[in-house]
């Protein structure tokens, strides 16, 4: 904001942004564990949509007025993209690339619909009037950006440190750890960055945290970890894992088209994430 750069570019690359996911994805691929990065996208997902969407709607349900529908659209696609390019066990550095466009058509789409009439709005405007209370100056933010970077890149170290040891402890597969308990423990504030919101009375904020966090956990994030170092897809996977994942993704998109998410569908939802993770946690033992 300090910088005047557009309200909806921020809130379409920060607010869905899940920079603790990447930063472990890319370091356990980096350091081959591979299987704990791809568990955590999937993971993550099901945190953001099922669970936080899922328990908001439950809590506060939402009702909409979204002028482009077509919108809805990203977080399905989004995960569909990934699922397709694993179905031959594994995500290539080519696949990442791959989904990294995937990724920048997803913003492009983004803008095109803004020209033509979406509004994002809510947090973006706090954001601006915090920005014009506060009075920093640019180097303040720079350095607090600075400073919460070098946090990720530690804070990513320390889980996969603590990953690799339970790891070696235990005969657990890597995937679903990174699934379950790596997922949740970087993706649990997805709660508040969802239901907060609602109860602010901006929902259209809950909703694009979720599309956002679909878009760059299934195209952005997976196209990075991807390109430091491709990825086995396991078939539970590519068979259970990723069908939860697009299913929770459609169901959202159906529910939302209807623009009024109630507490019917937050209890599917809800149920979906128990049902995951009641599944996998089997796979656990």
């Amino acid at each position: 904001m300090a910088f005047g750069v557009s309200t909806f570019l921020l809130g379409t690359l920060l607010v869905g942004f899940d920079a603790e996911n990447l930063a472990v994805g890319i370091d356990a691929s980096a350091r081959r564990v591979p299987e704990v990065a791809l568990g955590t996208i999937i993971g993550a997902s099901m945190v953001a949509i099922p669970f936080a969407l899922g328990l908001t709607m439950l809590v506060k349900p939402i009702k909409l007025d979204i002028s482009r529908k077509g919108v809805l659209l990203v977080t399905p696609l989004a995960v569909l993209l990934a699922w397709l390019l694993s179905l031959d066990g594994q995500l290539s550095r080519v696949d990442g690339g791959l989904l990294l466009v995937g990724f920048a058509a997803i913003l492009g789409y983004l803008f095109w619909e803004t020209r033509r009439g979406l509004m994002i709005k809510g947090e973006a405007e706090e954001a601006i009037e915090e920005v014009r209370r506060e009075h920093h100056g640019k180097i303040f933010y720079i350095a607090v950006l600075a400073a919460a970077l070098v946090g990720l890149v530690v804070g990513a170290e320390m889980v996969l440190w603590g990953t690799r040891q339970i790891l070696a402890l235990f005969v657990i597969s890597a995937t679903v750890f990174g699934m379950i308990v790596v997922a949740f423990a970087v993706s649990a504030e997805e709660l508040a960055r969802t239901l907060v919101p609602a109860l602010k009375g901006h929902a259209e904020i809950s909703l694009g945290n979720v599309v956002g966090s679909a878009a760059y956990f299934f195209t952005f994030n997976a196209g990075l970890i991807a390109l430091t170092a491709p990825l086995l897809v396991e078939p539970a996977t590519r068979l259970v894992h990723y069908p939860f994942a697009f299913a929770a993704a459609a169901l959202v998109a159906l529910v939302a088209l209807g623009q009024n998410m109630g507490r019917v569908a937050g209890a599917l939802l809800l149920m979906m994430y128990i049902a995951f993770v009641a599944l996998v946690t089997q796979e656990l033992i």
